[in-house]
């Protein structure tokens, strides 16, 4: 349709022409049909520079497997709410634990960057919540908490039974943090934050000291609220 008219447009221009007085230019001004063309052709490549916007970001970023940190997406989408800056410190530790795709997050974030300010990092949740449901991910809508608590247990193995240790002295390696089992032999670690540690665990049993090590993630699994268990055997 847009061609037809467009043709039917140049006839009467043309027409314009021949009619006006040699002044070419005032002639094509005084046609209206030109002018018309050239709005609905500025419109359509608009509207096509507008779509391929919203398409482009999600593609450019799939293949990108460079890692993002909390602070990058925080710097990125120019966050101003503390609850905004607590969520992106979430989804950037469920990355880097891999329990949500890197490219999923990556992507989300180019697409969120592109929207106005100051609301992108609102864009962004709302945009992960709903693309991670389609991954069969469940993420949390409210604000999560960015710690947790690590508890467990320091134990031996004596004759194939579990014999806990109390008094067993336990460290969070890379941090200053260190605790002592009570004498049930259990253990806790409050306000963690989120990310993945290494634990390690001293302690006597009789005459002979013991150590051990332990894997712990905060949080685990999301969007949990419960603490996580690092059950520590000393040998």
């Amino acid at each position: 349709m847009l061609i037809l008219q467009k043709v039917s447009f140049d006839k009467e221009c043309q027409a314009v022409l021949r009619a006006g007085s040699g002044d070419r230019p005032t002639a094509r001004r005084a046609c209206p049909p030109c002018a018309y063309t050239t709005t609905v052709w500025a419109c359509v490549w608009l509207f096509a520079a507008v779509l391929w916007s919203e398409v482009a970001a999600p593609a450019t970023a799939a293949g990108d497997e460079t890692p993002l940190t909390a602070e990058t997406l925080k710097a990125g989408l120019r966050t101003v709410d503390p609850d905004d800056d607590a969520y992106l410190t979430y989804i950037a530790a469920l990355a880097d634990q891999g329990q949500i795709p890197l490219a999923l997050v990556q992507s989300t974030y180019l697409w969120a960057r592109q929207k106005p300010y100051p609301k992108r990092a609102k864009y962004f949740k709302q945009a992960i919540i709903l693309r991670a449901a389609r991954e069969g991910i469940t993420l949390p809508t409210d604000t999560p908490s960015t710690t947790g608590t690590i508890e467990g247990l320091v134990y031996a193995k004596v004759l194939l039974v579990s014999v806990p240790i109390p008094g067993a002295t336990v460290t969070i390696e890379g941090t200053n943090r260190r605790t002592t089992a009570d004498a049930s032999g259990r253990f806790a670690f409050e306000n963690v934050p989120l990310g993945t540690y290494t634990l390690k665990a001293k302690g006597t049993l009789g005459l002979v000291s013991l150590s051990g090590l332990a894997r712990a993630t905060v949080p685990s699994p999301p969007p949990s609220t419960e603490p996580t268990v690092a059950n520590i055997l000393v040998k």
